[in-house]
């Protein structure tokens, strides 16, 4: 649509596909198909400036990466983990908002059951690009993040100070 639209910034065919030798996914194993279909968008979404520039959300890349999903495609795992066609679809990436997107409020969690069979209207609420940095947009796991990182911070310095304070009294003591 936004290639229709004029949209020099847009992903056109060539893009994902290249130019030469374009192979249909059932010609790819599972490793490759997967990585195709995440691969190719983390290029061009990547760029954040043009992300910007075109008014698309500039942090995908870097939340899909940190997230589970991410994590295991980086790993190598990509056959396990749902890359960004899975949820956007291939071919008919569209705005949220638009009643035919994978990611419309309606067709969600039919999304998710493709990978997760049991997926309800609670699972599909999950923040799949949640930001924990960002305290605007996602409060919750913002302040979620920060509590935990004070209790994991406070245990290790609790600890560290009695094991220092603890070593103290074994030296007085044996002198």
């Amino acid at each position: 649509m936004a290639v229709a639209g004029g949209n020099e910034d847009s992903a056109a065919c060539n893009d994902c596909h290249g130019l030469h030798e374009i192979k249909a996914l059932s010609e790819t194993d599972a490793q490759d198909g997967r990585v195709f279909g995440t691969q190719v968008c983390i290029d061009c979404h990547g760029d954040e400036e043009k992300m910007e520039h075109n008014g698309v959300y500039p942090h995908a890349v870097e939340t899909y990466l940190e997230s589970y999903h991410g994590k295991s495609f980086r790993l190598g795992f990509a056959e396990r983990a749902a890359g960004c066609s899975d949820c956007h679809s291939a071919h008919m990436v569209l705005p949220q908002d638009d009643p035919a997107s994978t990611l419309h409020g309606e067709n969600l969690v039919q999304t998710c059951a493709e990978c997760h069979p049991q997926a309800t209207g609670q699972f599909a609420k999950f923040y799949a690009h949640g930001d924990h940095a960002d305290s605007e947009n996602y409060p919750i796991l913002y302040w979620t993040f920060m509590a935990m990182t004070g209790l994991l911070i406070g245990t290790f310095a609790v600890f560290w100070i009695h094991t220092l304070l603890w070593m103290f009294r074994g030296f007085v003591e044996n002198r």
